[in-house]
């Protein structure tokens, strides 16, 4: 069996790739630890910011984590095995884009969840009516306590915003407001 093992190298490249898995494992752990943390922390202050940045970075950090795990894997075969033959070219812009995705997908969540924290503590008003509940299942819908509701979300067809709304006491503030 040793001879089998070392016939194929079989040791040195499993043993190297294990490691990685862990430290990949172990990173990714480590910093979700220390992100939950921190929002516990963050959750105590009056500050909105702290909170939308600490919401926002989750997702985007543990997809640069894996990327730049699947990288430094590529790079730790590809010397050792030659069927790969992958460029370093490649390795150094696979590394560039999972940090830019993870970039924009931050920002992205950050804008998200700084405009729910936004109109959640304001308690922005519409017509005299407080938003209750904003989701955003193709595009921004938005609820009022009356059960009246308004979507606002791009046009599959063409490039223009498509605004709907609906209320069951529309009627009745339509004719209040005579």
């Amino acid at each position: 069996m040793e001879n089998l093992l070392q016939e194929y190298n079989i040791n040195h490249w499993l043993i190297k790739f294990v490691l990685i898995i862990f430290i990949i494992i172990f990173i990714n752990i480590s910093t979700r630890v220390i992100l939950s943390t921190l929002k516990k922390q963050f959750s105590k202050t009056n500050n909105i910011w702290d909170d939308c940045i600490i919401d926002s970075i989750y997702k985007p950090f543990t997809i640069l984590i894996w990327i730049l795990g699947i990288v430094l894997t590529l790079e730790a075969f590809n010397s050792d095995f030659k069927i790969f033959n992958i460029s370093n070219d490649f390795l150094i812009n696979l590394k560039r884009a999972g940090i830019i995705l993870s970039i924009a997908l931050f920002l992205n969540n950050l804008s998200r969840n700084f405009q729910f924290a936004i109109i959640k503590n304001n308690k922005t008003k519409i017509d005299d009516q407080i938003i209750t509940e904003v989701l955003t299942v193709n595009g921004i819908r938005f609820s009022f306590d009356d059960g009246s509701w308004g979507l606002i979300r791009a046009s599959s067809n063409k490039p223009s915003l498509v605004i709907v709304t609906e209320s069951p006491t529309s009627d009745i503030r339509k004719k209040k407001n005579l």
